[in-house]
């Protein structure tokens, strides 16, 4: 998937998942990846940023095979959130059970994901529905709540930028 900051349209997010460790190294052994690589870091005006993270939760987990499409018109945020010291595991199981707390409003697509390096850091992709269904969610008291009380599980205030996806591999 391919996002643009909402609000910093010269900032793109690329989110990639592999299929299994050796796809992911065959993919960045190839020289010929390589040179597309090359050609990308060529425009970009500073190093990009490259976390590796293994999924650990998604709302598609239950949709193998899914056609859904994450569009332009699904607004979205990345969260990048530490957890204090040894709150990582219980950062990753409330931040799934909120996505199952019946808020027509909430996410409908989300992958959580642990950083390899640190198992205490969750990032987290989040798309709605539409821009009036992101508003509601972020807008109701009772949601944040549940927001709250993530943040009590935090090191620090969470990273959180806005997007809309450009582009996604899923077709309709």
């Amino acid at each position: 998937i391919l996002c643009k900051d909402d609000h910093n349209p010269n900032i793109l997010w690329a989110f990639e998942f592999y299929r299994d460790d050796a796809s992911f190294k065959r993919h960045f052994d190839n020289p010929v990846i390589d040179e597309g690589h090359d050609k990308v870091i060529e425009l970009l005006d500073d190093v990009p940023t490259r976390v590796v993270v293994y999924p650990e939760y998604s709302g598609k987990q239950s949709e193998k095979n899914s056609d859904l499409l994450i569009d332009s018109l699904q607004p979205g945020t990345v969260l990048k959130m530490t957890a204090k010291e040894g709150k990582g595991e219980e950062l990753f199981n409330l931040t799934n059970k909120m996505h199952y707390n019946g808020d027509p409003d909430g996410p409908i697509d989300w992958v959580l994901c642990r950083a390899v390096d640190d198992p205490d850091v969750l990032w987290a992709f989040e798309f709605c529905k539409d821009d009036a269904s992101f508003k509601r969610h972020f807008d109701n008291p009772v949601i944040d709540e549940g927001h709250d009380k993530v943040i009590e599980l935090l090191a620090d205030m969470p990273m959180r930028v806005e997007v809309h996806a450009m582009y996604s591999s899923k077709k309709v």
